[in-house]
C-alpha cells in the first residue's frame, strides 16, 4: 500500500503505511526504502537519512542510497558529510542525473576542480 500511495503522489499516506510495514515486518528492507523515500518527499530529511541507512544495512550495495543520503545531509546543512557521500557515490556511478548533480555540488563547494 505504501508503494501504491507513492505512485499516486500521496507521500504522507505512503509514509504512514510504510511505518506500519516496518512495524509488521522489521526485517523487510523494502519497508525502509519506501518509507525513507516518502520521508524524503515530505522533506523530513533526518528521518529519510536514517531510514535509508537502515535499508542499506539490511540490503547493502545500492549506490542510489548513498546519493540520496548525501542529498539528505545537504538539505540538513551538513555539507562536509554530504560531500563525502557524493564522492562515494561518484566512485560507483559516473553517469546519470544524480551523478551530474553530485559532481556539480562537489565542484561548486570546491571539492573538485
Amino acid at each position: 500500500m505504501a508503494k501504491f500511495q507513492m505512485g499516486t503522489d500521496n507521500d504522507q499516506a505512503a509514509e504512514t503505511y510504510g511505518r506500519e510495514a516496518m512495524r509488521a515486518y522489521p526485517g523487510e528492507p523494502q519497508a525502509y526504502l519506501v518509507t525513507g523515500f516518502a520521508a524524503l518527499s515530505n522533506k523530513r530529511f533526518d528521518q529519510a537519512y536514517q531510514l535509508l541507512g537502515q535499508y542499506d544495512q539490511l540490503l547493502p550495495g545500492n549506490s542510489q542510497i548513498v546519493f540520496y543520503q548525501g542529498y539528505c545531509l545537504e538539505q540538513m546543512g551538513r555539507q562536509k558529510e554530504a560531500a563525502q557521500k557524493y564522492h562515494a557515490y561518484l566512485q560507483r556511478q559516473k553517469q546519470g542525473k544524480e551523478a551530474q548533480y553530485a559532481y556539480n555540488r562537489l565542484k561548486g563547494w570546491g571539492y573538485l576542480r
